[in-house]
């Protein structure tokens, strides 16, 4: 509320001030005509500030603030839980080399399909041949020198049998004869390994596959069992993924999951639980899932897989993560309860239970109930029994 107030001029209160004046002077006090206008004056000020001061009290008050919220709605009998994997090949294969050696040829390239017994990859053979032909050689001179030996023992022993020699020479050519028997076996045996050293300097493809990726190139050395070219065979598709400690419970053999692929978002494929890992020192526990129809698909497509697992027991609704707020006192939310007024409310605090994380946000298994308006943005500033706006 505010007051009017009329200008005064001088002209008009110089009567009165030289009046009021030259009473002073005579008497020594005010008159009482000055002492009526004072108080007048005084109750017209105070009367003026009285009408001011709501304006400013209303103008000096904070704005309520307005939060954000969330319904609470009854949660369904089911939770969903996702993982992201890749796909890949169910039957895969690292092809290398049983032997050492330098790569001649390199038939394949990545993306191409091979049949079986195509050849893919072939060492210099050249170092095989030389060991092959001194094997061959080794078992010539062995053979030989059975046959000469073979023939003394036979001469050795037809004069013992006249009493021409003694028992001695007779188990001497025994020996000898024996011995290059084993020689000649040993030199037959080196030829067969001369001669599988050489097939294996051909790395062959054992099935129908198709090249993943390519691990070395012509002119490099390799050693055995080192990968040269990584296959993917057969039609069946599996899809890797790894899960918490806290779900790995629910993954057991025969799981079905859905899974859905980033690059063929329009159609979703089911796939069952084939294996179960053991954790590596992250606590994640690889799982791999078959697919049941892999139709469209292929290796090396990054995945989501969904599973659907029962609700826990208690559990009423999911919050997002912001909405729950910890203290001395333990967990908690903020509700939004009717202010008594349209767009009013009013902050109560609420303690509650948590359950699992989920990708929609966190499990309350006790503390609200259905159709309750759980504060989600601005926790850290609001209080319990503060007024707001909610729109």
């Amino acid at each position: 509320m505010k007051s009017e107030m009329h200008p005064v001029r001088w002209a008009d209160l110089r009567p009165i001030h030289r009046a009021e004046s030259d009473w002073w002077a005579r008497t020594g006090r005010p008159s009482t005509v000055s002492v009526c206008r004072l108080l007048g004056f005084g109750c017209m000020a105070v009367l003026m500030l009285a009408g001011c001061e709501p304006e400013r009290q209303e103008q000096s008050k904070p704005p309520l603030r307005t939060v954000r919220h969330v319904t609470v709605m009854p949660e369904p009998d089911s939770r969903i839980r996702s993982f992201d994997g890749v796909s890949r090949a169910a039957e895969q294969a690292r092809l290398s080399f049983r032997v050492a050696g330098t790569i001649q040829r390199l038939d394949v390239m990545v993306g191409d399909r091979t049949l079986e017994g195509e050849v893919i990859a072939v060492l210099d053979p050249s170092g095989f041949r030389l060991q092959l032909q001194q094997a061959e050689a080794d078992r010539l001179r062995a053979q030989a020198e059975r046959r000469n030996a073979d023939a003394n023992y036979e001469r050795i022993r037809k004069l013992y049998a006249n009493r021409s020699t003694s028992r001695k020479e007779l188990d001497a050519a025994r020996s000898a004869a024996e011995s290059a028997d084993a020689l000649s076996q040993a030199a037959s045996r080196a030829v067969d390994l001369a001669e599988l050293n050489l097939s294996h300097a051909t790395l062959k493809s054992r099935r129908d596959c198709s090249v993943a990726e390519v691990r070395a190139d012509v002119g490099e050395n390799v050693s055995p069992g080192q990968p040269v070219v990584e296959v993917n065979c057969g039609n069946l598709l599996e899809v890797a993924i790894t899960v918490p400690e806290s779900a790995v419970a629910d993954m057991v053999p025969g799981l079905v999951g859905e899974i859905v692929f980033d690059s063929l978002p329009e159609r979703a494929y089911s796939g069952t639980v084939s294996e179960v890992g053991v954790a590596d020192t992250g606590a994640a526990f690889p799982v791999v899932l078959r697919l049941d129809n892999a139709d469209g698909a292929r290796p090396g497509l990054a995945a989501r897989v969904n599973f659907s697992f029962r609700r826990e027991e208690g559990a009423v609704a999911v919050l997002p993560t912001t909405s729950v707020a910890e203290d001395e006192r333990g967990r908690f939310v903020y509700t939004v309860v009717d202010g008594g007024a349209a767009g009013l409310g009013l902050i109560r605090r609420r303690p509650v239970e948590v359950g699992a994380l989920t990708s929609r946000g966190l499990e309350v298994t006790s503390g609200i109930s259905p159709g309750d308006r759980v504060v989600t943005a601005g926790v850290s500033v609001v209080r319990d029994g503060m007024k707001v706006r909610i729109p």
